[in-house]
């Protein structure tokens, strides 16, 4: 590459002694073109024809000083092209960051319980001196007392009076129960009319004193808590169950006389007035209760029907004298058995 430079220098010179020979000067155009030229030329580059031609120009170099830059060319360092630095663009002055206080971890504080709101307390008033007040002697326990159950009033009960003994054989006589189930309403009372059958013994008379039809009794006094005045009134001298209903001098109520012999309303309630030990059956159970004289009966048997303000319709009852005998109104049906000892 020295000896291309050499020429090139040798052909500037010439170029330059003989544009100087004619009275020409280079313009610094030229003068510029021929540095590059020759950059060019150092660096190993084809010249284009047209490029050789302005080497071989004839322009002359007005000032020899010209010269000696040109012979400088080859001694400046070769400089790569830099790429286009581009201004940095202008950045608005930000305000100063100070640096955040370094802060020491607290400890982590827990939330307070939540309290609830105490009522407000008022102050005390001025009380006054109270005397001391002793306490009371401790008292041994005491057994629970308990209350008394409630007894209901029961009224009075009536003791039963003892059967009498039983009689001699011949006597006769032995008790009987007659006992006929009906409905009735305050005011009402059953009566029994009864014996033998007329049809049987033509002989018998309309005369309970003289009819071999009425049956001989005696009453027993019945084991009820009360006395009922009614039974007690016509009981009286009735001597005979027959069928001809109230008898001489029989007794009367409220001034009513009987309608044959009488007979009480009676229950199986234990707590009814009007229990009879007799009855298991219920309640609205007529009770005739006496001794009947078995011997004028007919094989121990004997006719009966109810009485109240007229017959009771139907076929007359069959009971046994010495029996308990439990009939029902205007039914056919009956219930006889022993009676207790």
């Amino acid at each position: 590459m020295a000896g291309r430079t050499a020429i090139f220098l040798g052909v500037l010179v010439l170029m330059s002694i003989s544009a100087l020979g004619h009275g020409k000067s280079l313009t610094a155009r030229e003068i510029c073109k021929l540095k590059h030229l020759m950059k060019l030329q150092n660096k190993g580059v084809a010249v284009p024809a047209r490029c050789r031609q302005l080497l071989n120009d004839d322009t002359l170099l007005d000032d020899l000083t010209l010269l000696d830059d040109l012979t400088l060319l080859d001694d400046e360092p070769e400089v790569e092209p830099q790429p286009e630095v581009l201004p940095e663009p202008e950045v608005e002055p930000q305000p100063e960051v100070l640096p955040e206080p370094v802060v020491e971890p607290q400890p982590e504080v827990l939330p307070e319980p939540e309290v609830e709101p105490q009522p407000e307390v008022l102050p005390e008033s001025e009380v006054e001196p109270q005397p001391e007040v002793l306490p009371e002697p401790e008292v041994e326990p005491q057994p629970e007392v308990l209350p008394e159950p409630e007894v209901e009033l029961q009224p009075e009960v009536v003791p039963e009076i003892p059967e009498p003994e039983t009689q001699a054989p011949d006597d006769g006589y032995r008790r009987t129960v007659i006992m006929m189930e009906k409905v009735t309403r305050t005011g009402e009372d059953v009566f029994f009319r009864g014996g033998l059958s007329h049809e049987v013994n033509p002989s018998c008379t309309q005369d309970a004193a003289t009819s071999q039809c009425a049956i001989p009794i005696r009453y027993r006094d019945l084991p009820l808590p009360v006395k009922v005045e009614s039974y007690e009134a016509w009981r009286k001298n009735d001597h005979f169950l027959d069928w001809y209903g109230s008898e001489k001098e029989q007794g009367v109520f409220n001034g009513k006389a009987a309608q044959g012999s009488p007979a009480v309303w009676t229950s199986s309630n234990r707590d009814s007035k009007l229990h009879h030990p007799l009855n298991t059956f219920g309640d609205h159970y007529w009770v005739m209760d006496v001794d009947m004289d078995c011997t004028r009966t007919q094989n121990g048997k004997i006719q009966v029907k109810g009485y109240m303000n007229g017959w009771e319709t139907g076929t007359n009852h069959v009971a046994e004298c010495g029996k308990l005998n439990v009939l029902h109104w205007q039914q056919s049906y009956a219930t006889i058995s022993d009676l207790p000892k």
